[in-house]
């Protein structure tokens, strides 16, 4: 997800986006103030598992990850 900032739509760029073929461009419209629960969500998930923890590798941090999200699940609720 990008946001609508003018260097995300230089030619250059564009151009660069275009050969990173695993990525979906995703532009939000300007008054995006969903935007902003989004990266509340990610930085509860970077400070909650992430941050907190030790991890001996990748798959540790994975594992860390995928409880918070199970249990994110388990408890639903608005986020607000």
């Amino acid at each position: 997800m990008l946001d609508n900032h003018g260097t995300h739509r230089l030619t250059a760029i564009q151009e660069w986006l275009r050969h990173l073929r695993r990525f979906l461009r995703h532009f939000p419209p300007t008054s995006a103030g969903w935007l902003s629960l989004v990266e509340t969500w990610f930085s509860l998930l970077e400070r909650k598992p992430i941050r907190r923890g030790v991890f001996h590798g990748v798959p540790a941090r994975r594992t860390a990850s995928q409880r918070f999200l199970d249990a994110w699940k388990d408890h639903k609720h608005p986020f607000t």
